[in-house]
């Protein structure tokens, strides 16, 4: 009875639960029905969660913007660019014409900053 418990309350469990528990699987290095034959969970179960987990990791990373405060500087004639986007890395964008927000998304998600 506690296996059966202990089953739905894993169906029913958090997403950080089930991917703790498909990270536990990966370093057993039992096979699928070992390891849910040793842990109570249905072979169907974990094979969901395996597939779901791997679905989740080739998502592309969301850009996320920030709101940028900035004093307004001198242009030079040389030296205007429109847009200028300096990352963490020191990763530093520039571009001579304004870019729309979905090319700035586009263009930062191809590089790693």
């Amino acid at each position: 009875m506690e296996i059966k418990a202990l089953t739905r309350q894993l169906h029913r469990g958090t997403a950080a639960q089930r991917l703790q528990m498909v990270e536990q699987f990966k370093r057993s290095g039992l096979t699928r029905i070992e390891f849910s034959r040793r842990h109570g969970i249905p072979l169907a179960t974990l094979s969901w969660w395996l597939a779901r987990a791997k679905r989740t990791a080739n998502l592309p990373a969301p850009v996320v913007f920030n709101e940028v405060m900035f004093a307004p500087a001198a242009a030079t004639p040389g030296n205007a660019w429109a847009v200028e986007v300096i990352a963490p890395s020191g990763l530093t964008v520039r571009c001579r014409e304004p870019l729309c927000v979905r090319d700035l998304a586009r263009l930062l998600r191809d590089t790693r900053c």
